[in-house]
């Protein structure tokens, strides 16, 4: 997936909300606020080959978003990892 920003949760957070200069209705806020939410959510899933619902569910565990973005990285290569090591050994099996 490609995005505009090179890391969003990076990008997002050396900007503070009032440097924005963006009129945004006051009963907007939410829905928008959702949006980006849902759209960080949908990133790392796809990112990281998780569930929208466990990246969700990871997030309600930590602290904030970076903590969530890191939990999912470290969680995609341990997977990635224990993989290589299962098909390693079925190859290894296969010689014998």
């Amino acid at each position: 997936m490609t995005t505009p920003f090179k890391d969003p949760a990076k990008e997002m957070s050396s900007t503070a909300a009032t440097e924005l200069h963006i009129d945004i209705h006051s009963s907007d806020i939410m829905h928008f606020a959702r949006l980006g939410f849902a759209a960080s959510i949908k990133f790392l899933a796809e990112q990281h080959g998780f569930n929208e619902s466990i990246i969700q569910n990871v997030y309600k565990q930590l602290k904030d978003y970076g903590e969530a973005r890191d939990r999912n990285k470290d969680e995609h290569v341990k997977e990635r990892h224990e993989s290589t090591e299962a098909e390693d050994a079925d190859i290894k099996d296969e010689e014998d």
